[in-house]
């Protein structure tokens, strides 16, 4: 239903480009991928899985809430990440 990456210094290209084609490749409807090394930090959710790409993603920085698309359909709070950065 829902997977989530969180991006580290050793792998930001595997977490930012390969892993989503890898996802939405093998059908998985949500992908949540937390990006503290941005800047600003974001998340990214990347949704609606078709011939191995996601059709739709959204970024939000940390503090700002972002849509988690059906089939999860809720509101993410990414303030809780700002801690961690």
């Amino acid at each position: 239903m829902l997977v989530a990456e969180v991006v580290s210094k050793g792998s930001t290209e595997d977490d930012r480009l390969k892993k989503p084609a890898i996802y939405a490749g093998g059908g998985v409807p949500v992908m949540v991928l937390v990006d503290p090394l941005t800047r600003p930090a974001s998340v990214t959710v990347h949704s609606d899985p078709k011939e191995g790409r996601y059709q739709v993603t959204s970024t939000a920085p940390f503090g700002r809430e972002i849509l988690i698309p059906h089939p999860i359909g809720c509101t993410l709070d990414t303030s809780v990440f700002e801690e961690v950065v």
